[in-house]
């Protein structure tokens, strides 16, 4: 049996645990076995910006950059953005992490971060998202790069070092 399979098996026991007692386990399964997988010292925020559900994401974003689940009043007020579009959701909550005091003093290093609004030369990307119509580079790219067939997505992650 793989970690994964373990871990997702103890979920299920805890939820239904949880049921019989009258509980209710706020965190989705994708999140918790996230933070089951998930490296202490890093967080990939492509990896996770494949997440579906802005809820879903929510609770990996707080587990990744800030390692703890998000708390009731945070989820509370990201709940009132639920009804954005996926990126626009996921680059508001990753700009408030990584921004935020609490991650700055997690040491966790982030890789891959779609949504940053410095390129690579550490200038700002507003006159490149004002020319292409709103949408920056990152977001351009991942569009191309989702559309391509998945043995060249894996072939461009190797050459960038991203799969070894």
């Amino acid at each position: 049996m793989k970690d994964l399979d373990l871990y997702s098996a103890v979920f299920d026991i805890t939820t239904q645990n949880m049921e019989e007692a009258g509980e209710e386990f706020h965190l989705p399964k994708e999140a918790f076995l996230f933070m089951a997988a998930d490296s202490p010292w890093k967080a990939d925020i492509f990896q996770i910006s494949k997440e579906k559900e802005n809820a879903v994401f929510l609770e990996k974003g707080y587990l990744a950059c800030l390692k703890r689940f998000c708390d009731e009043g945070a989820f509370l007020n990201w709940q009132k953005k639920f009804s954005l579009p996926k990126q626009e959701f996921q680059r508001q909550l990753m700009v408030s992490l990584i921004n935020s005091e609490e991650y700055s003093r997690n040491y966790v290093k982030v890789y891959n971060h779609i949504y940053s609004q410095k390129n690579i030369f550490g200038g700002s990307l507003n006159r490149v998202q004002q020319a292409s119509g709103g949408l920056n580079v990152p977001e351009k790219l991942l569009r191309v790069y989702r559309k391509q067939p998945k043995f060249l997505r894996k072939l461009e992650r190797r050459i960038l070092g991203i799969d070894k």
